[in-house]
């Protein structure tokens, strides 16, 4: 089975992280910062924009038309790869980590809005249009909500369909990803599957948090 793990760094963002382990697969990192070096990650130059948070954004969900390959693991550059990704491979097509403090997107876009990560008009427009159509209502609340700082795909037609409207949604609303993604499973039938532990504490990843301002919104 052929994987690839990938990140990107756009704009003013965290710095790359080297692997903890070792491992047969390749490492990609897409990247405008024309000066980044790295010792395990294949870097690949991309032109400067004026969005790189869209950028990122559109890369994360995106997986298929940047990985030629079977599989792909994405990482937020803030995480440190802790084993052979090899060993994650299952039979499940997506899988995340679990949100550790919240299971609805209603309390995801009040967290957005209280910290001025969106504008409050656009988040609650998507909140909105998403409830209408009966994702996380009052009668029927959502249960889990994704984090999406690393993810494990299996690049089926049903896995690209999701990337495609995922990155439909991110495009035409919010770039706030967690808004959007369980969303989408939602709507097409996919079942998202959850490693354990959470992306704060967890065998297979070590996170550090960086204080850095949105690119944009």
């Amino acid at each position: 089975m052929s994987l690839i793990i990938y990140t990107c760094l756009f704009g003013y963002t965290d710095p790359l992280h080297e692997p903890a382990c070792t491992t047969d697969a390749r490492l990609v990192c897409y990247t405008d910062n024309h000066g980044l070096t790295s010792q395990h990650w294949e870097i690949i130059q991309v032109p400067k924009t004026p969005y790189p948070c869209r950028q990122a954004r559109l890369a994360k969900a995106m997986s298929h038309t940047l990985i030629d390959a079977e599989w792909s693991l994405w990482l937020d550059a803030n995480f440190t790869l802790e084993v052979d990704p090899y060993v994650l491979l299952g039979e499940a097509a997506f899988t995340t980590f679990v949100h550790p403090d919240r299971s609805r997107i209603r309390d995801e876009a009040r967290e957005i809005i209280r910290l001025g990560k969106a504008p409050a008009d656009l988040i609650q427009a998507q909140l909105a249009a998403y409830q209408a159509e009966g994702f996380d209502t009052d009668a029927n609340p959502q249960q889990v909500l994704s984090c999406n700082s690393v993810i494990l795909r299996r690049h089926t037609p049903e896995v690209i369909a999701l990337n495609e409207l995922w990155a439909e949604e991110i495009n035409t609303r919010s770039l706030r990803d967690q808004m959007s993604l369980d969303y989408c499973a939602w709507k097409l039938g996919l079942a998202i599957n959850r490693w354990p532990g959470s992306h704060r504490q967890n065998q297979f990843f070590r996170h550090k948090y960086y204080k850095r301002p949105v690119n944009d919104v």
